[in-house]
């Protein structure tokens, strides 16, 4: 939660809000050169921190050695060519229509860009005499990755994932649903605590899988690149599913039985003998269980052929037919 003051002692309007363990605050609207590296002026900095100031404790003194980082940036504003006065200026935006019937918008910002379209299609409705199917679905539309969100899927990731509680809230956060595609792409981390997601700085919840789609749009690439473990993405997915389905009473490991039940369901056949040694192989702490970390590092030495002549090796190239290829037979 945050504050935003819309009448300060000279009008502009303040905010002063949460972000990654720090504030921001902002923000200054004043006339400008135009530079292709705009930075802001002291004074400018100043006039914020005084306002904030105001909203703090008195036994808060906010410095100016405390301000982190600060930026600005040029927005352009328009005129209205229908104004009779030359020197208007919208500092909203404006929808103009031509004798062709030509359509423009132009100004406005991030935060009415809905308000914007809406408007603009009544218009070119209204101008062109259109017949829409039906009303205006902006208001309430659903943006990508808000579909499948919920406040609690973090937890989601948490535990089926095995990530940190703050990645997974930025995740979820910043990407919505689609914070479950990140987590599947997500790198191991060598730990047994968190399994998945290594951070890109140790204060904060960015991971290498964001940088990695930011930089190579990586997607579709199968075989995550610096991952000390020899599993593609696909194989990590499917083998932490198969885990979750194993410790269905998400216990966070899995037994000698649960491995029985893996090889059985998997249409290998194993021996009694092959099963305890690959137990022991596999628990790596001693203690009886195999947790995930475990058990996709395992994975990954069978894959390599680290562990040699293990009937387990077919299981993991094995590629299981979906319900809707094989009739529901699988």
């Amino acid at each position: 939660m945050g504050l935003l003051d819309p009448d300060t002692r000279d009008g502009r309007v303040i905010f002063f809000l949460p972000w990654m363990n720090y504030a921001l605050a902002g923000t200054t609207d004043t006339e400008c050169t135009v530079t292709d590296q705009p930075s802001p002026s002291e004074a400018e900095v100043n006039f914020i921190l005084e306002e904030i100031s105001s909203y703090l404790s008195p036994e808060i003194q906010v410095r100016r050695g405390d301000v982190l980082s600060s930026w600005a940036g040029i927005r352009p504003l328009v005129r209205d060519p229908n104004s009779s006065d030359t020197q208007s200026i919208a500092r909203n935006h404006i929808i103009d229509v031509s004798p062709s019937k030509l359509i423009t918008i132009a100004g406005g910002k991030w935060t009415t860009y809905r308000s914007m379209a809406e408007e603009t299609v009544d218009k070119a409705i209204k101008v062109c005499d259109l017949k829409p199917t039906g009303p205006c679905r902006t208001k309430g539309l659903l943006l990508e990755g808000a579909h499948g969100w919920s406040p609690n899927l973090f937890i989601q990731i948490v535990q089926e994932y095995g990530m940190d509680v703050d990645v997974a809230r930025h995740l979820t956060g910043i990407y919505g649903d689609k914070a479950i595609t990140i987590a599947n792409i997500s790198k191991l981390t060598g730990l047994r605590w968190p399994i998945l997601g290594k951070k890109l700085h140790p204060e904060f919840p960015f991971i290498e899988a964001e940088n990695f789609l930011k930089s190579e749009m990586g997607l579709g690439l199968r075989v995550m690149e610096g991952v000390r473990m020899d599993l593609t993405i696909d194989e990590i997915s499917n083998l932490l599913q198969s885990f979750r389905k194993l410790d269905h009473d998400t216990k966070g490991y899995v037994s000698l039985d649960d491995l029985r039940k893996f090889c059985t369901e998997s249409g290998e056949y194993v021996s009694e003998e092959v099963l305890q040694s690959t137990l022991n192989t596999m628990d790596i702490n001693k203690n009886g269980q195999v947790d995930m970390s475990e058990f996709l590092q395992f994975m990954s030495a069978i894959k390599s052929g680290v562990v040699v002549n293990s009937p387990l090796k077919k299981v993991l190239s094995r590629t299981r037919i979906p319900v809707y290829r094989s009739g529901g037979g699988v």
